[in-house]
């Protein structure tokens, strides 16, 4: 018999063990269904509108980067986290790096007003470039916020979480 065999009877015949993994397992999951439970509708109505205008972002950007070998990269296009449907206040705002800024990227591939912010950020990196729209809206208590990565890098997507606010520099 491995050791391994050995050390995995000695567990399993342990009911102390036994009831231990139980419990984990049984709060794990309770834990799990409460945070699902405390997200907003919003964040659904959010997924929708991305799910929608996905794939008109990912061409306009491929276009982009066809012509300018580079993807293109945007600021927040609201100054604030929507609560409700906004149109954005914040699309003069760009990199002060950024000799890709653009003006047509929201009347191309955004309605006129949105429940959600976005931001594009770039990367380039070994495996390729890529980019990431990072989402956030506000549920008018809490800021959530996610990121979608088109690219190499899957790691870059984010599910959906709450922004921490600490002083004026945002943590997340």
């Amino acid at each position: 018999m491995t050791r391994h065999r050995k050390i995995f009877d000695k567990i399993t015949r342990s009911p102390k063990i036994i009831h231990l993994i139980i419990l984990a397992v049984s709060l794990s999951v309770i834990f799990s269904l409460t945070v699902q439970a405390q997200q907003p509708e919003q964040l659904t109505v959010v997924d929708t509108a991305m799910n929608d205008h996905w794939q008109d972002i990912a061409t306009w950007q491929r276009s982009y980067r066809d012509s300018r070998l580079t993807y293109y990269q945007m600021l927040w296009s609201h100054t604030a986290a929507p609560i409700s449907a906004t149109a954005p206040d914040n699309l003069n705002s760009h990199p002060e790096n950024a000799s890709n800024f653009n003006y047509s990227f929201w009347g191309d591939t955004q309605p006129a007003t949105t429940t959600y912010r976005l931001k594009m950020d770039t990367y380039i990196a070994p495996t390729g470039q890529g980019f990431v729209v990072t989402y956030q809206t506000s549920d008018g208590e809490r800021i959530w916020q996610k990121s979608v990565n088109y690219g190499p890098e899957t790691n870059r997507t984010q599910d959906w979480f709450v922004v921490t606010i600490t002083g004026t520099q945002v943590i997340s």
